[in-house]
């Protein structure tokens, strides 16, 4: 087995804080990030005139990390997975980052002549994209997320595109399997979708356990009735 890896997002309580007393965090922590791309986008845009594709890669990967770790923030107390219907736009905000993203690699390749980079050290592009893929039901931007990641060979880390890609394959598989015509994010209900996944990457194949969002919730809940 080359690597495990637990896909999944925090429960009801962390450290003893509840849900209760939790909302007054989050709030100021997205009134902080929106500050924050405000600010940046503003100083992005300014300098984007100057066509310095290494700024504005590394730019781009800072606004990608915005945008996720903004989405995580606002579904902090989601139990369900329906919370993160809401957050369509900043999903599509991420796809279309991690385009550009790709797109600044190749003129930094052609500017220099080499071929485009295939691994990076640190993370870019493939944990938005997977985080996507997993937890945007919208069926368009899930699959636009799975296209970016097929496209190119990348290795971020101990992330890799194309295992990434295995994974978001089998989860719409699975969470759309038996549903006719999903056209939006609504049509998956909370039975369907994939809450918490297990991953084992072996040579050649992935193996994966899942756990759905309605049998999280119930979890979690005796959990919370029991401490």
């Amino acid at each position: 087995m080359i690597a495990e890896v637990n896909f999944c997002k925090l429960g009801a309580t962390v450290g003893g804080v509840s849900d209760e007393s939790a909302v007054d965090v989050i709030n100021a922590a997205d009134r902080l990030l929106r500050q924050w791309w405000t600010v940046f986008q503003s100083s992005f845009n300014l300098f984007d005139a100057v066509s310095d594709h290494y700024f504005r890669r590394e730019g781009l990967g800072l606004l990608i990390r915005q945008r996720t770790l903004q989405i995580l923030i606002r579904t902090r107390l989601d139990y369900n997975e329906m919370g993160f219907d809401t957050q369509r736009s900043g999903f599509c905000d991420i796809v279309t980052l991690c385009r550009h993203f790709v797109l600044s690699d190749d003129q930094i390749s052609s500017t220099s002549k080499s071929a485009p980079y295939r691994f990076y050290f640190g993370t870019a592009i493939i944990p938005s994209l997977t985080f996507t893929g997993m937890r945007c039901r919208d069926p368009f931007i899930r699959r636009q997320a799975l296209r970016l990641l097929t496209e190119r060979d990348r290795i971020e880390g101990y992330w890799g595109s194309d295992s990434s890609a295995k994974v978001i394959e089998r989860i719409i598989l699975l969470e759309e399997r038996g549903l006719d015509h999903v056209k939006t994010a609504g049509d998956v209900p909370p039975a369907s979708r994939i809450k918490v996944l297990r991953c084992s990457f072996y040579p050649g194949s992935v193996g994966m356990t899942e756990m759905y969002a309605h049998q999280a919730a119930q979890r979690g809940q005796a959990e919370l009735a029991t401490s």
